[in-house]
C-alpha cells in the first residue's frame, strides 16, 4: 500500500508539473521605462533579415550621442533559439565631437521560425557642461524580428527536413555537437565505470570475504601481549590494572553488543543482572570491576600476585563466555536474514531518484522552453547534490519506505550482531554516494549491487559500510511496483532532459 501511494503521488505531482508547460503558450511582457529626451541615436542593423538555420550572421547596433553621454548596453542578449558566439565592440569619435558605438553579435539560429527579437535596456549617464545635475535614465532598443528561412527543393510548403519549393532544400539543424557531448559523456562514463568495477575487484581479491577475528580470541590475544611487555618492561600497577580494564570491557561490548567501554561499573552491573548469560558471573564481574575501580581511581595499594589473579580471572570469564559455534552459526544466519533483496534496494532507490527528479525535471522544462544552460545546469547540479546528501540524516526518504538504514563494514557472511547495529557516521553515509555523481554510473551501481552477495556497490566498499534491513525487518515491497516506478523515473528524467538539450545545442 505504501508502494502504491507513493506512485500515485509521484505522477500527480508531474501531471501538475508537466501539463501546464505542454499547455501553455509562453507569453512574455515587459514594462518598457518611459524614454528620456537625450541625444542618443541607435540603429539596428540589418531590418528584418532573412537568416539561414544553422549559420552564423552578424547583428549590428550602433550607438550614437554627445561625447558629455556614457552609455551602457549589454555583452550579451537575451536571445532565445539563437547562439551567441562572440560580440565586437568598437569606438570611434566623429570629426563633430559625437561618439560612436558598435556592438557586433555573432548569432546562429537554431529554430526555423520567424522571430520577434527582444527589447534591451540602454542605460546612459549625462554629464552637464554647467553646474547642473548629472542626469541618468535606461531606454528600450527593439531589435526588430528575423525569419530563419532556408534552401529549399521541391514544392508545397517547406516543412523543417523535408524537400522545399523553388528547387531548394530545407537546412535542417546541426545535431553534430549534441552527440559530441553525449559521445564525450558516454565516454567519460565509461571509464568511470572501469574504474568503479576495477576497485570492486581488487578489494575482492585482495579482501575476499573474510569473516571477523572473534572478541574471545581479540581479548586472549590482547591479554597476552600485556603479561609480555610487564615481563620485559617495567609496568606500574596502576597502568597495568587500567589496560586490563580496557580490555574487560571492550570484549563486554563486542561480545554482547553493549556500549561498555564509555559505561560506568554500576550500569555494566545492572546490565549483567537484568540480561543474564551463559557462562557470566554477575559475582565474579562484580569483583573484577570493583577491585580495578580501586586501584585505578582510590590509588589503592596492591600486591603483584594479586594483579596476576585479576589477570588470569579476566583469562578466565573471557574463556567461559566465549562464543559457541551453535551461537556463531546463529548469528552468521541472523546476519544474513539482514541482507536486503533486490527488490528492496531498487524500490529506495526509485523513491529518492523520484524526489531528485521533483527538483530537476521543472528546470529541465524550463530550460528546454528557454533555452538556457544555466537552469540545465543547476537541474543536473541539485540532482546530484540531493543524490550525495540524501543520507545525510541518517537514512534517505527512499530507505526509510523501504525499512532501510546504514551500518558501518565490509565483511561478508561472518558479519557479526554487534556490527548490524553500528550506524554509519554522516561522514560514511556521505562518501558512499560520491561514485553516483557522474549520474550515468547508477547502472553500473546497480549491476555491482546485484552481483554481490551482500548487496554492496563500489560506494559502499569505498566507504566500508553496507545497507541492511532495521529492526523492524524491511516493509514488503511488490516486484511490479518498483519496475513501474523505475520506469517512471527514468521517463521524467530523461525526456525533459533530453528536449532541453535539443533546444540548445
Amino acid at each position: 500500500m505504501m508502494g502504491r501511494s507513493i506512485l500515485l503521488g509521484w505522477l500527480l505531482l508531474v501531471f501538475c508539473l508537466v501539463a501546464p508547460a505542454l499547455a501553455s503558450d509562453a507569453k512574455e511582457s515587459a514594462e518598457t521605462p518611459q524614454v528620456a529626451d537625450v541625444p542618443i541615436v541607435v540603429d539596428v542593423s540589418p531590418k528584418e533579415p532573412v537568416w539561414v538555420l544553422g549559420k552564423d550572421h552578424e547583428l549590428k547596433v550602433t550607438i550614437r550621442h554627445a561625447a558629455n553621454i556614457s552609455t551602457f548596453f549589454p555583452i550579451r542578449l537575451p536571445l532565445e533559439n539563437f547562439i551567441q558566439k562572440e560580440v565586437f565592440e568598437q569606438q570611434e569619435t566623429k570629426p563633430n565631437g559625437e561618439i560612436e558605438r558598435v556592438f557586433t553579435y555573432v548569432v546562429t539560429p537554431i529554430r526555423f521560425d520567424v522571430t520577434v527579437l527582444p527589447s534591451v535596456e540602454l542605460s546612459w549617464v549625462m554629464r552637464p557642461e554647467t553646474g547642473e545635475e548629472t542626469l541618468t535614465g535606461t531606454r528600450m532598443v527593439e531589435l526588430g524580428r528575423v525569419r530563419v528561412d532556408g534552401a529549399y527543393t521541391g514544392d508545397g510548403v517547406p516543412e523543417l527536413g523535408k524537400p522545399g519549393p523553388k528547387g531548394r532544400s530545407i537546412v535542417t539543424r546541426d545535431d553534430t555537437r549534441v552527440f559530441l557531448v553525449i559521445a564525450v559523456g558516454v565516454g567519460l562514463a565509461a571509464v568511470v565505470l572501469f574504474l568503479l568495477l576495477w576497485l570492486v575487484l581488487r578489494r575482492m581479491v585482495a579482501v575476499g570475504e573474510r569473516p571477523p577475528i572473534p572478541a574471545s580470541e581479540v581479548a586472549l590475544r590482547e591479554l597476552e601481549n600485556l603479561k609480555a611487555r610487564a615481563d620485559k618492561e617495567s609496568v606500574q600497577n596502576e597502568e597495568y590494572v587500567t589496560r586490563l580494564s580496557e580490555i574487560l570491557r571492550v570484549y563486554l561490548g563486542s561480545r554482547y553488543d553493549v556500549e561498555s567501554v564509555e559505561a560506568t561499573s554500576t550500569e555494566i552491573l545492572e546490565w549483567a543482572e537484568e540480561s543474564p548469560k551463559r557462562g557470566l558471573s554477575v559475582l565474579v564481574l562484580r569483583q573484577m570491576l570493583y577491585g580495578m575501580d580501586l586501584i585505578k581511581f582510590a590509588a589503592h595499594t596492591t600486591m603483584a600476585d594479586e594483579i596476576r589473579h585479576m589477570h588470569s580471572e579476566v583469562g578466565e570469564l573471557v574463556d567461559k563466555t566465549r562464543i559457541s559455534p551453535e551461537e556463531q552459526a546463529a548469528q552468521e544466519l541472523q546476519a544474513r536474514a539482514m541482507i536486503p533483496t533486490q527488490v528492496e534496494r531498487a524500490f529506495a532507490l526509485a523513491v529518492d531518484l523520484s524526489v531528485g527528479c521533483l527538483v530537476a525535471t521543472p528546470l529541465f522544462l524550463l530550460a528546454a522552453m528557454k533555452a538556457n544552460v544555466l537552469l540545465l545546469s543547476l537541474g543536473l547540479g541539485l540532482f546530484g547534490l540531493w543524490m550525495l546528501l540524501r543520507d545525510v540524516l541518517r537514512r534517505s526518504p527512499g530507505k526509510k519506505a523501504a525499512g532501510l538504514e546504514i551500518i558501518h563494514g565490509t565483511i561478508g557472511a561472518g558479519v557479526q550482531r554487534s556490527t548490524l547495529r553500528s550506524v554509519a557516521g554522516a561522514g560514511s553515509r556521505i562518501a558512499r554516494n560520491v561514485t553516483l555523481l557522474p549520474i550515468i554510473t547508477l547502472l553500473g551501481e546497480a549491476f555491482l549491487a546485484a552481483t554481490d552477495k551482500g548487496q554492496r556497490r563500489a560506494g559502499d566498499l569505498m566507504a566500508r559500510c553496507r545497507v541492511v534491513r532495521g529492526r523492524s525487518g524491511g516493509e514488503v515491497v511488490e516486484q511490479p511496483l518498483v519496475w513501474v516506478l523505475l520506469a517512471f523515473d527514468a521517463v521524467f528524467f530523461l525526456v525533459p532532459f533530453v528536449w532541453a538539450l535539443t533546444k540548445l545545442f
